[in-house]
C-alpha cells in the first residue's frame, strides 16, 4: 500500500512537472491569446501606417486624424481603427509634419518576448521589430514619414526643411525606394505572424526553397510570390496584395524562405541608399539582429536566408 501511494505521488509530480514545463515552453493559452492580440495590434498599426505614407505622399504632411484616412486613398475600407480586446479606437498622435504617434494596450512586453523566444517562447519574433517595440500595458509606438515627404522635383516641404536642413538630395530617390522596402518588410512579417498566430495548421513554404518577388504574381492567397494564403486569417487578410521591391529586378527584389518544421521564416532586401545602408545614418542592415550586412531581414530566424 505504501509503495502504491509513493508511485501516485511520483506519477502526480511527473505530470505536474510536464504541465509547468509545458507552459513555460509553449506558453499557456491565455499567454498565446495575448500574443496573438498584440499580432493583430501591431499588424494594423503597420497597415494604417501603409495608408498613412500614401496620404503623405499625396499631401506632403501627416493627417490631422486617422479618420482623413478614409476618403485619401483605397485603404480606408480595409484599415482596422480599433484595439481588437478592448473596441476602443487607436489613438493618433501628430508630432510633428513628418512624425506620428500610435498608441493602444498592450497585452504583452515585446522585448521581455523576445528575450524568452531564446527558450522556447511561443512568439519566437516577438520584439525583433525595432519599430514595433512597446511595453505591456498604454504604450505608443513613433513613425516617421520623412522620406516620403520629398516631391517629385527633389525638394522637401518648408516646414521639414528648418527641421531636417542637411539632408542629402542625391539620395533622395534611393531614400524613398528604401523606406518602402522597409514599410514593405514590416508590412510582410506583420502579416505572417498574424497568419501563424491565428491560422490552425499554417503552411509557410516548401523546404528549402527560396521565393523571389519577381517569380511570381501579387496575389494574397498563396498564389503569389510568397506562397502564403493570407485568405485563411479569420478576420480577413490584412493584405489586398502582396508588395513587391519598387524596382523588382535581378538586383533588388525580395526574398522569403521558411523552416517549415520549425514554422520559422525570414524575408530579405538590399538597400540602395547611403542613409539605410551599412554604415548609414539610419543604417538598418546592421541593426536588424540578421546574419547579412549586405540586407535588411526580417522574420522569426534571421538565419535561414544567405
Amino acid at each position: 500500500m505504501r509503495s502504491a501511494s509513493i508511485g501516485i505521488v511520483i506519477i502526480s509530480a511527473v505530470v505536474i512537472a510536464a504541465v509547468i514545463y509545458g507552459f513555460t515552453v509553449v506558453g499557456s493559452p491565455l499567454h498565446a491569446r495575448y500574443l496573438r492580440l498584440d499580432a493583430i495590434r501591431t499588424s494594423n498599426f503597420t497597415t494604417i501606417r501603409y495608408a498613412i505614407e500614401s496620404y503623405v505622399s499625396k499631401n506632403q504632411h501627416v493627417p490631422e486624424k486617422l479618420a482623413d484616412l478614409d476618403s485619401s486613398n483605397n485603404y480606408g475600407s480595409s484599415l482596422q481603427m480599433k484595439d481588437p480586446e478592448t473596441g476602443s479606437e487607436y489613438e493618433y498622435k501628430v508630432v510633428s509634419p513628418s512624425s506620428y504617434q500610435l498608441c493602444t494596450t498592450f497585452s504583452t512586453d515585446s522585448e521581455e518576448e523576445f528575450k524568452n523566444a531564446g527558450s522556447g517562447g511561443a512568439y519566437p519574433d516577438y520584439g525583433s521589430n525595432a519599430e514595433m517595440k512597446h511595453t505591456k500595458g498604454h504604450d505608443c509606438v513613433d513613425f516617421d514619414v520623412e522620406s516620403q515627404l520629398y516631391v517629385s522635383n527633389g525638394t522637401m516641404p518648408k516646414a521639414v526643411q528648418d527641421t531636417q536642413p542637411s539632408l542629402d538630395s542625391s539620395d533622395i530617390s534611393k531614400q524613398v525606394r528604401d523606406a518602402t522596402r522597409i514599410t514593405n518588410l514590416t508590412t510582410l512579417k506583420s502579416a505572417i505572424s498574424l497568419y501563424l498566430a491565428d491560422v490552425e495548421n499554417p503552411v509557410l513554404c516548401v523546404s528549402g526553397k527560396v521565393y523571389r518577388s519577381i517569380d511570381g504574381g501579387t496575389a494574397a492567397d498563396g498564389t503569389g510570390w510568397l506562397p502564403v494564403n493570407f485568405s485563411k486569417i479569420s478576420s480577413g487578410s490584412p493584405l489586398g496584395q502582396l508588395p513587391i521591391d519598387p524596382v523588382n529586378n535581378s538586383a533588388y527584389l525580395y526574398r522569403y524562405a521558411c523552416d517549415p518544421t520549425k514554422k520559422t521564416f525570414e524575408i530579405d532586401a538590399k538597400m540602395e541608399s547611403q542613409k539605410y545602408g551599412n554604415g548609414g545614418a539610419s543604417d538598418v542592415v546592421n541593426t536588424d539582429r540578421g546574419d547579412n550586412t549586405a540586407a535588411y531581414e526580417v522574420g522569426t530566424d534571421l538565419r535561414i536566408l544567405h
